[in-house]
């Protein structure tokens, strides 16, 4: 049984249920052929001069950040549609 005690939203959230509250329950990895991809799509040239110049761009940073974003959306709109449907 896990007993945690933990900080969201600024208001302290206490759990004791069996789930580790630390546990990952999703993790998504992009690879460079997903950019290609991309870069395909949009008809970008397909070289290692252009990958280094969008990585280069805050690439990384950027896709970590609107990801968290998008993400904590995703996870509301989730638990809305199971605990009102």
């Amino acid at each position: 049984m896990y007993k945690a005690s933990y900080t969201v939203y600024a208001d302290e959230v206490i759990y004791d249920g069996s789930y580790d509250p630390n546990e990952t329950i999703c993790k998504i990895e992009w690879k460079i052929a997903d950019l290609l991809d991309m870069m395909a799509h949009h008809g970008v040239e397909l070289t290692d001069e252009n990958i280094e110049r969008i990585l280069g761009n805050r690439f990384e940073r950027t896709l970590k950040e609107r990801s968290i974003e998008e993400g904590w959306e995703i996870i509301d709109v989730i638990v809305d549609d199971a605990m009102y449907e």
